[in-house]
């Protein structure tokens, strides 16, 4: 990747998840946390969202991430003036963030999840994002693609552009080894972002309850005193 790009990924590791059918992710381009941050915090209370990426938050490094906290969800953040992602994550989940992977050539954070890598990429390429045309950061996110052979699921355009010069693009992508288990859908925009905000769910099958332990009872043979057995059995008529 290269500087400049704003995205947030994740890896796997062991994700313990509530009972429930759908596992569900949210994540956009926020142009802002500050300006959005009521936006935001609505969206997390009314639709509880398990997963929720943000990136441009455009804070500075110093910024202290309290005052954008909300009930119920950790909040992992890398905040970059101009640039920053930050993640909610709901506080029924189990995760963890995985510090040596995030570099400082761009701006991302890596928890231990599951098999995606998702955010806004600003990238573009023609075949594979029908943009209107193909760029170098696009060649190697379309490469980076095949060789792990992950899958891209946002195909409606993400970008509302700001004036006639811009055109619409497909930017935030969601790269997935198993598609066949995800579902995308697009919805507006959060606060006064460009972008829209993209769900992604995942049906996931409950553990079935165990069985209770039950007790056993173990002859240790080796530490017996055959001795005092013989005798025992001796003793009867």
């Amino acid at each position: 990747m290269s500087p400049g790009w704003t995205a947030l990924l994740t890896m796997t590791k062991n994700v313990l998840t509530p009972p429930s059918t759908f596992f569900y992710i949210n994540f956009c381009n926020i142009r802002g946390l500050r300006s959005n941050f009521q936006s935001v915090e609505h969206h997390l209370s009314s639709t509880k969202p398990h997963l929720l990426f943000l990136t441009e938050t455009q804070l500075s490094e110093a910024t202290d991430s309290g005052p954008f906290s909300v009930p119920s969800y950790f909040l992992y953040s890398h905040f970059r003036s101009k640039a920053g992602c930050c993640i909610y994550v709901r506080n029924d989940l189990t995760c963890s963030r995985a510090h040596a992977l995030e570099s400082s050539e761009f701006f991302a954070i890596w928890l231990r999840l599951k098999d995606f890598i998702l955010g806004d990429f600003n990238v573009h390429h023609q075949l594979w994002l029908s943009s209107p045309f193909t760029d170098h950061p696009g060649e190697l996110t379309f490469n980076f693609a095949i060789l792990h052979d992950l899958e891209q699921l946002v195909q409606h355009l993400t970008r509302n552009p700001d004036s006639l010069e811009d055109t619409p693009d497909i930017l935030d992508l969601f790269l997935i080894s198993n598609p066949s288990a995800y579902a995308v859908t697009l919805s507006s925009p959060l606060g006064s972002s460009d972008h829209k905000l993209i769900f992604v769910s995942c049906h996931i099958s409950p553990i079935p309850p165990q069985d209770p332990p039950k007790r056993r009872c173990l002859w240790c043979f080796a530490s017996a005193s055959w001795g005092d057995l013989r005798r025992y059995y001796a003793d009867f008529p």
